[in-house]
């Protein structure tokens, strides 16, 4: 059984205003110890931040903004994908033992009845060919969400879920890497397995696609109507929604 790790060796930095958490992050690296995870939160952000520069938008006081930072590491490129898919299942279980059902949809962002929850945003730091810093940034709509997007509900506390979480994704950040979890992270992926609605960005054209895998670095095959096979990579096709009945 493993222990879950203390309150106090995870090194916590709190921020009524801020930036963005990652964005302090990639800033002032030097400020996280080498030997421990560094939690950053903070109550607002002026520049949220999204998967490949997206903006990151959240109602002040009433969402998690959290940047952890690992210590000293040597994680190889295969290895990082899965560090995210285990963070993002640690969330998954969490919400589920709080009855906030949600999915997870390809290859960053946390669903609740079709609408944005949250979002994962994951960045390294390198020496060579290998990771030595790893950052995992989260941002979940708590008891107020943006017109259009999700939240878990007036009865929760953004404080509460903060301190729940950070030592829950620590743990799961410190696990082995999986080797079964593949099957229940897919089992979590909204339109897993469907005929789905895309959006090519670069050629501008709509695509009829059914996801088939995920590779280790995070890559989607998907299969085409008339049977031709690609792998993705994230936001190389936007994904519109299901194909209706």
């Amino acid at each position: 059984m493993t222990q879950k790790p203390a309150k106090d060796t995870i090194k916590r930095l709190i921020f009524s205003e801020i930036s963005s958490t990652s964005l302090w992050a990639s800033d002032n690296l030097s400020q996280c110890p080498v030997d421990q995870w560094t939690a950053i939160t903070a109550d607002s952000q002026i520049r949220g931040q999204g998967q490949q520069g997206s903006q990151w938008d959240a109602v002040k006081g009433q969402s998690l903004l959290l940047t952890l930072v690992s210590p000293v590491i040597a994680w190889r490129a295969v290895s990082l994908f899965p560090r995210q898919m285990q963070a993002a299942l640690a969330i998954v279980q969490y919400m589920q033992a709080q009855d906030v059902p949600c999915e997870l949809k390809w290859p960053n962002d946390v669903m609740r009845q079709g609408l944005k929850m949250g979002g994962m945003l994951s960045q390294a730091t390198w020496r060579g060919h290998a990771c030595t810093r790893w950052t995992f940034s989260l941002g979940i709509n708590v008891s107020q969400a943006p017109k259009t997007w999700a939240c878990m509900g007036e009865a929760h506390e953004v404080g509460k879920v903060t301190e729940a979480l950070i030592p829950l994704l620590v743990e799961a950040l410190t696990q082995p890497l999986p080797q079964h979890e593949w099957v229940t992270y897919q089992g979590h992926l909204m339109g897993w397995g469907q005929w789905l609605q895309w959006r090519d960005i670069e050629q501008d054209v709509l695509v009829i696609a059914k996801p088939l895998q995920l590779d280790a670095m995070g890559r989607l095959q998907v299969t085409t109507k008339d049977g031709q096979c690609q792998w993705l990579q994230p936001k190389q096709w936007e994904w519109l929604g299901e194909i209706q009945p």
